[in-house]
């Protein structure tokens, strides 16, 4: 971890097969453009994120670090209505979770004096991609566009920059790039059949008439090791 390179002039994110983000930053630096170029914006999983952090200072800034991240989170909105028995009113509710999936850090520069002279600078960067980082995904009622008061469900990822400074109490988000992310399809598994025999401990006689047998199952999704509780009825 050292200062950036600072470069003689901008450079176009062609010089590494990339495009450089028009993304807007997200919080204010002052006297400062921040973009990321990447290779490109989609992604298997298994694969390196490679890219630079793109810093143009315009006037002396107070900075202390920049560090890039990669990102995934998970988010769930679930509208629904709750009440209405018993001659109560019902009551429209919305609920919402979210959740972080991936997360990786880069630090790619450090101002040691806490102060960055104007000029350009490249820091460059580069993330593994997990090998069971599970795809990028997003599903909602309209399928045209996402629409206030849908049922919404996705799952994104974005490469952003977090920069530290004086004067801020905590470090602040200040630019992001959405990625896309592919993971392979799970492979096939042939399903393993599994006979138990349990023996009749009961015996019965029935001189006229028909008999039904039937089971039922105590749920119908069950995780690895749980017993199956099944229930038998003639």
């Amino acid at each position: 971890l050292g200062s950036p390179r600072r470069v003689a002039s901008r450079r176009a994110a062609s010089d590494m097969g990339g495009v450089v983000s028009s993304e807007d930053e997200v919080s204010s630096l002052p006297d400062a453009s921040v973009r990321v170029a990447l290779e490109k914006t989609s992604y298997r999983a298994g694969e390196t994120v490679r890219g630079y952090l793109q810093l143009t200072i315009t006037r002396r800034t107070a900075l202390t670090t920049m560090t890039v991240s990669l990102a995934g989170r998970a988010w769930t909105t679930v509208q629904y209505t709750d009440g209405g028995g018993g001659g109560s009113s019902s009551a429209h509710c919305t609920a919402r979770e979210n959740r972080h999936l991936l997360q990786m850090e880069a630090p790619v520069a450090h101002f040691p004096s806490g102060v960055c002279d104007p000029g350009h600078f490249q820091c460059p960067f580069e993330f593994q991609l997990p090998l069971d980082v599970p795809s990028s995904m997003a599903e909602h009622k309209s399928q045209s566009r996402f629409v206030s008061g849908d049922n919404v469900a996705r799952l994104d990822y974005c490469v952003g920059v977090v920069a530290a400074r004086p004067g801020w109490k905590d470090p602040k988000l200040v630019h992001r790039v959405p990625i896309q992310i592919l993971a392979p399809p799970p492979a096939y598994v042939v399903p393993t059949r599994v006979d138990v025999a349990v023996a009749v401990t009961r015996c019965s006689c029935i001189g006229a008439g028909s008999m039904r047998l039937g089971a039922l199952m105590a749920q119908n999704a069950y995780q690895d090791g749980q017993n199956l509780e099944i229930h038998y009825a003639v």
